[in-house]
This record gives structure tokens, sequence and C-alpha cells, in this order.
């Protein structure tokens, strides 16, 4: 008994001596004192986040426990400054602090103007009333980029009052567009509404394309002109690009049926003074296109690139919405007159009510009456056609059908003989022949009336007349016709003085230019040569009821 008794107090002294030595480092930690920042940890990352911009975003707390009866700010500096510049936030009575995601995300960019959607480092520590200071914490933060929804331009154009601050196009998230005309000297900026200027936009420096609202220079030193401006607040980029006017446009596409879209026949607009560009097609509800450059389909202006400029367009056109942002017209289909007025920076089409036609088929041209030479009535309301024809043989007069289209099943009219090569001047609808050229193969001047049924049909062999020209006014000079090209030409010596076209040489039927405009009236005025010359003469009488003439010095 005494034996067992002495191990157990043997082996109850080698146990304590085995856990003695298995603890003997142990101590019991006290409580941490001071002041000192204890979350987040030094360290930590936060990416911010703007589609929840009331979450928590961040939430500071401090130990303190050496200063009593303070109150507490935080301090935050861009990360190895040493706090040279620090940003502070409001002042609190409590050991914590907490942003939501937007409060810290406009705190950095705004005030501490870290950049945005970039990662940084920030240095965080708390500050005592009494001057006592934490520990520093490092945090790395990504801001969002905010959003601005309106910005405006100002400047010395709107007298540098914000009121009158012009409004900037704005069609993706952040980016701005304005077309604008610019005088000498003129300067401004961009504000982000047009109630105040507290907030400016301005470039970093004057060679600088980036911007800042931390303070910068206004943009300026640009010469007069049109100009596209973009302002790009994702990136703080500034753009500026001269606008000048195209030296020629043309049309391209299925709305332009003359032309269509390729480059066999585009149509090509006129000049008409400067910066306006005219012309007079055909139009369809489809889409098309303006070209700078024939035949260059990288040279096209598409309908949101005029209104980036600045254009009006009338209600005529639309965007087609088609991927390739094409004009489409929307109007009644007809002959329209297109504008493009660089400098009022319109764009419009006027319908052309034209005057009834019927044509005039026959052996001069295969009796193909969709090809075949028209005349023209005087309006839309009366049937008194008129129009000069080259012809060789027998022929007939055609109307058209609904569409405008002439082809044989339309209505015709002939001789009221009902013999073909007759010339009695009256016509009909049924039983008719065909009508003889009365004076065999020549050009004629045709009138025909389809309510009062009846025609007639002169030769004319035209020439010059007047103390202008070798024979002065008692011999006309002979013009040649030229079938080619549908018109009377003829080159001769011309003295200081006047003319006039007569036909057949007599005075019954001759054409003059009453005010000068360059087309002919029967029995006009005369036209005035200021300079001695040799000339080239030409008569065209191939439009019907619009003939015109050129007098072109060699």
């Amino acid at each position: 008994m005494k034996r067992i008794y002495k191990i157990f107090i043997l082996t109850f002294f080698i146990t304590g001596l085995i856990s003695c030595d298995k603890n003997e480092n142990f101590s019991i930690e006290q409580p941490q004192t001071g002041f000192f920042i204890e979350t987040p940890s030094s360290g930590s990352s936060l990416i911010l986040d703007r589609t929840s911009p009331e979450n928590q975003a961040l939430a500071v707390t401090w130990e303190d426990t050496v200063n009593q009866d303070v109150s507490y700010t935080l301090e935050v500096a861009k990360t190895a400054t040493d706090f040279a510049e620090s940003f502070s936030t409001t002042s609190t009575t409590s050991k914590n602090y907490t942003w939501s995601v937007e409060e810290l995300n406009t705190f950095l960019v705004n005030t501490v103007r870290l950049p945005q959607s970039e990662e940084s480092t920030i240095d965080l520590r708390v500050v005592a009333s009494n001057g006592e200071i934490s520990n520093t914490i490092t945090l790395s933060v990504t801001p969002f980029i905010i959003e601005v929804s309106e910005l405006f331009v100002n400047g010395t154009f709107t007298s540098w009052n914000p009121t009158l601050a012009v409004a900037m196009n704005s069609s993706e998230f952040n980016i701005f567009t304005i077309n604008i005309d610019l005088a000498d000297g003129d300067e401004f900026n961009f504000i982000p509404n047009n109630t105040t200027d507290e907030v400016v936009w301005q470039l970093v420096d004057a060679t600088s394309n980036e911007v800042t609202k931390f303070g910068g220079v206004n943009v300026s030193g640009y010469s007069a002109g049109n100009y596209d401006i973009t302002v790009d607040l994702n990136n703080n980029t500034f753009t500026i690009v001269e606008i000048t006017f195209p030296e020629a446009l043309f049309l391209v596409g299925a709305g332009v049926p003359d032309a269509g879209w390729g480059w066999g026949s585009p149509v090509e607009m006129v000049l008409t003074s400067v910066d306006v560009f005219q012309v007079e097609t055909n139009l369809i509800n489809d889409t098309f296109r303006f070209f700078t450059v024939n035949g260059d389909w990288g040279s096209g202006l598409n309908y949101p690139s005029f209104i980036a400029d600045g254009y009006t367009i009338d209600a005529n056109f639309e965007d087609a919405l088609d991927g390739d942002n094409n004009f489409r017209f929307i109007g009644t289909p007809g002959v329209y007159s297109i504008t493009v007025d660089g400098t009022n920076k319109t764009i419009t089409a006027v319908e052309i009510i034209q005057s009834l036609r019927i044509a005039v088929p026959g052996n001069h041209q295969g009796w193909d009456p969709t090809t075949a030479p028209q005349l023209e009535a005087s309006s839309a309301a009366t049937t008194d056609y008129e129009g000069y024809v080259w012809l060789d043989g027998e022929h007939k007069f055609v109307g058209p059908d609904g569409s405008g289209n002439f082809a044989w099943g339309n209505i015709d009219w002939g001789d009221a003989s009902g013999t073909n090569g007759s010339y009695t001047q009256v016509l009909t609808e049924t039983g008719e022949g065909n009508i003889g050229a009365p004076s065999g193969a020549g050009h004629y001047f045709i009138q025909a009336d389809t309510d009062a049924l009846t025609y007639s049909e002169t030769m004319y062999i035209w020439g010059v007349i007047g103390d202008a020209t070798p024979g002065g006014w008692g011999s006309d000079q002979d013009m040649t016709y030229d079938a080619g090209a549908g018109v009377w030409t003829i080159t001769l010596d011309l003295t200081v003085g006047q003319l006039k076209f007569r036909a057949n040489d007599d005075w019954t039927w001759n054409y003059g230019d009453t005010g000068a405009d360059g087309s002919l009236e029967n029995n006009g005025d005369n036209m005035v040569i200021n300079t001695a010359g040799n000339y080239t003469i030409i008569l065209d009488l191939s439009t019907p009821r619009a003939y015109t003439y050129s007098i072109t010095l060699n």
C-alpha cells in the first residue's frame, strides 16, 4: 500500500514538472491602450459601385484611451505626401465615421481630386481636437466616374453670363458635343448648368487637351470659323475641329431614283452661292446620303453628322435608323428642289409642281414613248402643250398614266383624218392616223391642245441678227442644228452692240432675253454685247417652256 502511494506521488510530481515546462512563457494579455484606428486594416482595397449609391462604403472606427472630452476629424491625403495637403471630414464626438458609396465617391473625386475609374492609394488618420493624432493607415480606392447630366458653353459670345450659356448635345454618357461659330478672339469654358458658373471646366493649360474643374485656363486662340467641339468627362479630354463647307455634294441612294445605290449616275448638286448647294431631282420614300467625293463611299455625310453640325432639317426628311444613319425621304414622292445651305445651316426640300406633259414618239426616235421628247403645258390646269422636236417622219402624242409614266396603252392622239402621214391640224383619240412632218425632216415648234383637239407644227431654222453681228440688222447669220446635243450653234466675230435670235429670216418668231437672266422670251429684249471678239453662241430649245442660250467669248 505504501508503495502504491509513493508511485502516485511521484507521478503527480513528474506531471507537474512537465506541465510547468510547457507553460513557462505563458502570460495574460492586457487590453490595448492608446489612440489608434481599429478598422479598416491598412492595405484594404475598396472599389466603389455607382449602382449602389446609398450602401455603406467605408466605416472607420478607432480606440482612444488617451484623450478625454475631445472631438475628432478624419484626415485624408494622397499616399506618400505626409499629409502636406490633407482633406478633413466634419467633426464628430463619436469614435467612428461612416461614408455611403456616393458620399465617399464625391469626397474622393471632388475634394481629394483622385482620378475617376482608376486605382489610387490614400492615407487616413484621425485627429483629435486637442491636436493628438492617431496612427496612419493606407487604403487602395477606385472611385467611379461621376455623371454630369448637362454641359453648357459659356464665354465672350455670351458676355460670360451663365443664363445665356449654350447647351451642348449628349448622346453618350458624359460625352458632350456642339457645333458653334466662333469669332476672332473668342474665349470660352464649360459649366454644368446655366444658372451659375460656380463650377467651371477649363483646360489644364493653354497647350493641353485635358479639362479640369479645379482651376485652369479658358479655351482661346482660334480664328473665326465654324467648329465641332467635344468634351469627354469620362477621360477629361477636349477636342475642337474646324468645319469647312465641302466643295461638292452628290446624292446617292434608293430614295433618289435618278441615282440609286451606285456610282453610275449620282445626282450632283450645284453650288448656287457661297456654301449653298441646290438640285432638282425625283424623291421617293426611301434612303439616301450626301457624299462630298464622287465614287467615294467614305465621303458620306449622314443625318446625325448634319445634326451634330447644328443643321435644321425639314419635315420631309428623317434619320432612317438603319444602322448607317442615312437620310430617309418621308414626303410625297415627286420632283423636289433640295437645298443644303451651309450659311444658314438648313436642309430643305420643296416640291416642284410640274406642269402636265405629253410625249411625242415617232419615227424620229424609234416609236418609244418612254424616251420620246415631250411637250409641256403652261400650267397643271391647262392643256396648251408646246415644245421643240426634231421630226423626220410620222409621229403621235401620248399622255402619261397615273404614275406619270409614258407607254403605249395610255391615252394617245393622232390626226383626225385617220390616215397615216396626214397633217390636218385636228386631233382625235380614236380612229386616228399618224401625223406627218408637214415640211419634211427638220426642227419643229409643236403646239397641241388635247382639250380643243388642235395642233400645229412649224419647222424653224434659226439665226442670229443684230448690229453686233456681221450682217447687222438686215441679214441673219444662220446657225447649225446639232442633233446629238439638241442645240443650235454658231461661232462668229461680234462687235459691241446688240443681237437677237430669229427664225426663218423673219420677225414673226424671234427670241430675246427680257431681264438678262439667261432665259428666252418670244419678242424679248435684245442681248447686249459689251466686248468685241470671237464668240460661240448656243441656242438651247430642248426643254419645253424653258428655252435658254449662251454667248461665250472664245
